[in-house]
């Protein structure tokens, strides 16, 4: 749990910086910003690795109606990315501030598993010189890895050529620990 003091009367495009570093497992993100938006709500900004997806954040103390967020551009290993994390509000709350960093998700490599086939009898002259069929093993919503409770999950799909040509999900998710 962290705090924060807005004041009295916090007004759309109040900013503060509070800076405060963050570690869960082993991937450290900083609170670079808080900011008062209109709509009743607080942005949180995070800078955190190249591969940052979102980061969420809660305030049950106070009745929220909404909120959402997450990052922009592809991962990348060498570098930095800001992820934004919403919260909007009935009535804006005020005072000192209770909120809790609750999951943050990276991306992930994805691992290409590929088998090959060929007809036993063909029924044409074209030769295959591509595998029939691709399956991409990626760690659930969109290639990332998601930390809640300490658990990984995954799922698969089979693909042609590309994971943008995904043809589906197979109803199989098995968790690992």
């Amino acid at each position: 749990m962290q705090t924060f003091n807005v004041g009295d009367n916090p007004q759309v495009g109040q900013r503060w910086q509070p800076n405060l570093v963050f570690e869960i497992d082993g991937i450290g993100i900083t609170l670079k910003e808080i900011a008062v938006e209109r709509n009743n709500a607080y942005r949180f900004t995070f800078k955190g690795p190249g591969n940052l997806e979102t980061v969420s954040v809660e305030m049950p103390d106070y009745p929220s109606i909404g909120g959402g967020g997450g990052a922009s551009g592809y991962p990348g290993a060498q570098s930095t990315k800001e992820a934004e994390s919403s919260i909007s509000f009935t009535s804006l709350p005020t005072g000192e501030l209770k909120f809790y960093v609750t999951a943050i998700s990276v991306y992930e490599e994805p691992v290409r598993l590929t088998q090959s086939w060929q007809p036993s009898q063909p029924t044409s002259r074209a030769r295959l010189s591509q595998p029939a069929r691709s399956v991409w093993l990626a760690p659930r919503a969109a290639r990332s890895r998601t930390y809640r409770h300490s658990r990984k999950s995954y799922w698969f799909s089979a693909t042609r050529r590309s994971p943008a040509q995904a043809i589906g999900k197979p109803d199989f998710s098995p968790a690992q620990e």
